[in-house]
């Protein structure tokens, strides 16, 4: 299988095992200290690796010409495993500056919505081949729309909250690039 698999596709193969391993990396310290925002990027890394791990199979799937309903599931994990990702890292650092548990109804809400809008991305314009602009639109444009909103913002609650924590600054300065 690997053989056959093109350069993109290991690639993107390399980065979901490298994701899961900085995961297993965050899942021993939250067990050794237990701190909720880890539960949290914790999360928001295994999201990550099974988006990189969807891409991979996704790139797969494409040269091999599979069916449309299995590159439908790869695209579909691939668009939720990003939208969570972004959902666990900035509900990391809510836990992180509140100093508060989440509500699980307030954590179920705001999950199930990303999950909500990754799969109307993936499926939206899937099936109609003549509106590839609207697909690339919701399936790339929008999604950096929403993350670069997102990561400005957050560096600018960073900048602008004076309640000291130790990661405060390396935030501030990894959101904002």
């Amino acid at each position: 299988m690997f053989v056959q698999l093109n350069s993109l596709a290991l690639l993107y193969a390399t980065q979901a095992i490298i994701f899961a391993l900085l995961a297993f990396i965050f899942f021993t310290y939250f067990r050794s200290f237990h701190r909720e925002y880890m539960k949290y990027w914790l999360y928001g890394l295994i999201s990550l690796s099974c988006y990189y791990a969807s891409y991979a199979m996704l790139g797969y799937a494409e040269t091999h010409k599979t069916g449309y309903y299995l590159q439908l599931l790869y695209e579909q994990i691939q668009q939720v495993g990003l939208y969570l990702f972004l959902t666990f890292l900035l509900l990391g650092l809510y836990s992180i500056k509140k100093r508060i548990k989440l509500t699980k109804r307030l954590f179920f809400t705001v999950v199930g919505l990303a999950v909500f809008i990754g799969l109307s991305v993936a499926t939206l314009y899937f099936f109609e081949e003549n509106n590839i602009f609207n697909r690339f639109y919701l399936k790339v444009s929008l999604q950096n729309l929403i993350f670069a909103s997102c990561l400005l913002l957050t560096s600018f609650y960073l900048f602008v909250d004076k309640s000291a924590h130790f990661s405060s600054n390396f935030l501030l300065v990894f959101f904002l690039f």
